[in-house]
């Protein structure tokens, strides 16, 4: 059974667990008190348990994290911050480079995930 990742800090995020047949959520209980977590749908569950549907599920992953990463996209997210930080608040700059570190560290998450089923980059 898996605890459900609750958060009372502000602006603090979640990671969707990409390899899991079970996920919790926060704050799932204020809506359902006796549940932790909630099954997958049942083909990915399937594809999970089956290698070679997981393999290529973690490949097209691979292939995801590869394109978010590559200097064409990171220039893409600075240049349009730096485009339409003249035009926001202090508080919407803020919350534009918070975004681009919140990918930074999904990304991570993601690439710690392919690390531990044996995905190379």
């Amino acid at each position: 059974m898996l605890i459900t990742e609750m958060t009372t800090t502000l602006l603090d995020d979640y990671f969707f667990k990409v390899d899991a047949k079970e996920i919790g959520f926060p704050w799932m209980r204020d809506f359902e008190p006796s549940r932790t977590s909630l099954p997958r749908g049942i083909l990915f569950q399937k594809c999970l348990s089956y290698s070679p549907c997981k393999t290529l599920y973690l490949n097209d992953l691979k292939a995801v994290v590869k394109k978010a990463t590559s200097s064409r996209q990171e220039s893409f997210m600075k240049a349009t911050s730096n485009l339409v930080s003249d035009y926001s608040s202090a508080g919407a700059v803020e919350e534009q480079n918070r975004s681009i570190e919140w990918l930074n560290t999904q990304i991570t998450r993601v690439r710690a995930v392919l690390t531990k089923n044996k995905i190379r980059f």
